[in-house]
């Protein structure tokens, strides 16, 4: 069969027929392209845009005008920056710089866009570059992920972590927790500053061999760590001696608690501990315990009143000398032992102790068989806690009374004595006082004689000492 010629003209018709049916066909596969990117970008579920190299808004999708709030003419009117924060307008400017300059083929950046209605929304943000038929820079294509539930999940997680470390950080107990490998997962500022580390970062990732020279005390720690996360109990309130002395070479006190953590199955998943330095508490207990033993063992009787004259406390000494139990005291009032003790009389007394403080004064309390004993009262006001209260100091001055009573009736005796002595005496110089006049006279007769004539001793001088002799 022979095979048909055809002409240049021909061959050249069918030439450009075959050339015009693949640009066709070029063509249709390009618009079909065009339209699956154009659903591609209007469908997405994430937001698209197309920026210009000025940085305008070429093209947008419904999802990224839903993200910001705006209508797709309201952002052609836009920048891109000019609805980014203030604090990402740099880092995104400079992104989509080195973009369009090809000194980098893409971009990921994380970034806040302000919403129309005035909150700030978040992205992550993927960009690269378009370019034309030449080759060259024509738009920058970018994919806005909107990750805002995300990030105020975030933040409120890191503010709540904040918020817990802040508390931590203000309670005055010391506060750590470990894995279920013993490592410190975390600590307050107390535990930290206690334990002489730099921060409470520090302690993150060690272990107490880290932290202590002595291995033993390691040993020690783990042991009762693990004891508590075995047995899933909590270890609360344990006193124990800090094994540090303070600087000033005091012993130390800890209150030390061990929590074993659970998660929400009940699995172990730590454990918390929590120490309070209880040394100036257990001081203040020790004072106060050597008070109370003071007041005790007191030979002195103790009684507290509040402001209407009811016995709220007593000491031993109260019962003793009054006869009552420490029961039966603390349902009476204070008229119930002295007499004195008036209602009208003790307001009056109260208000005057209120202004003086304490004053000291004797009375007369009764015992529970009727008994009647001399006391020395002291007492004081004191207040606490908002609360009015009496304390008296009661003597027993029994002996002290009687005593004065000896001492008294000993005056009374001396001073009868001295008062006959004196009438004695008055008595005796009066009757004395006449031979005495008799002596002294003639005495004068005789020396004035003898000054006369000393050598002649007349027989009237005889008479006259014989007179003094019998006046004697």
């Amino acid at each position: 069969m022979k095979t048909p010629e055809f002409s240049e003209t021909q061959i050249l018709q069918q030439q450009i027929e075959a050339e015009i049916k693949a640009r066709q066909q070029l063509e249709i596969a390009l618009q079909e392209s065009q339209s699956h990117w154009r659903d591609l970008f209007h469908l997405s579920p994430i937001g698209m845009v197309e920026i210009s190299l000025e940085g305008r808004f070429l093209e947008v999708n419904c999802s990224f005008c839903k993200f910001v709030g705006y209508s797709k003419a309201e952002l052609m009117e836009f920048q891109f920056n000019q609805i980014t924060h203030p604090d990402d307008q740099e880092i995104s400017f400079v992104s989509f710089n080195q973009l369009i300059t090809q000194k980098i083929s893409q971009f990921q950046l994380e970034k806040r866009y302000q919403n129309k209605q005035g909150h700030w929304v978040y992205a992550i943000v993927n960009g690269y570059l378009r370019l034309d038929s030449q080759g060259k820079p024509y738009s920058v294509m970018s994919q806005i992920q909107n990750i805002t539930q995300r990030k105020l999940a975030e933040e409120d997680i890191k503010e709540r972590e904040e918020y817990l470390r802040l508390i931590l950080n203000n309670i005055p107990q010391q506060v750590f927790w470990k894995d279920t490998n013993l490592v410190f997962r975390g600590c307050n500022k107390n535990w930290a500053e206690a334990a002489q580390l730099e921060s409470p970062e520090y302690v993150i990732g060690k272990t107490d061999h880290d932290l202590f020279s002595d291995t033993k005390i390691g040993d020690f720690f783990r042991a009762q760590d693990r004891r508590v996360m075995a047995s899933k109990q909590a270890e609360m309130h344990l006193i124990a001696p800090k094994q540090k002395l303070a600087a000033d070479g005091r012993q130390l006190w800890l209150d030390i608690s061990r929590i074993p953590m659970q998660d929400s199955d009940g699995n172990v998943i730590g454990i918390l501990g929590v120490i309070e330095d209880i040394t100036e508490r257990k001081e203040i207990n020790e004072k106060l315990k050597l008070t109370q033993f003071s007041i005790e063992k007191s030979r002195d009787y103790f009684l507290f009143t509040d402001s209407k004259a009811q016995f709220f406390d007593v000491n031993q000494a109260a019962c003793n000398a009054l006869g009552y139990s420490r029961e039966e005291l603390l349902k009476m009032r204070v008229k119930d032992i002295d007499t004195q003790a008036l209602d009208d009389a003790w307001s009056i007394s109260w208000e005057e102790l209120k202004q003086q403080g304490s004053f000291t004064f004797e009375s007369v309390h009764l015992t529970k068989t009727g008994q009647e004993i001399s006391v020395e009262i002291t007492l004081s006001y004191l207040e606490y806690n908002n609360k009015e209260y009496g304390c008296a100091i009661v003597r027993d001055i029994c002996d002290r009374k009687q005593a004065e009573i000896a001492l008294q009736q000993a005056k009374e005796a001396a001073e009868t004595a001295n008062r006959a002595k004196s009438e004695f005496l008055a008595r005796m110089s009066h009757e004395l006082r006449t031979p005495m006049n008799a002596i002294l006279g003639f005495t004068q007769l005789i020396e004035r004689d003898l000054k006369r004539n000393p050598l002649v001793l007349l027989a009237e001088h005889q008479e006259h000492l014989d007179i003094i002799g019998r006046s004697g």
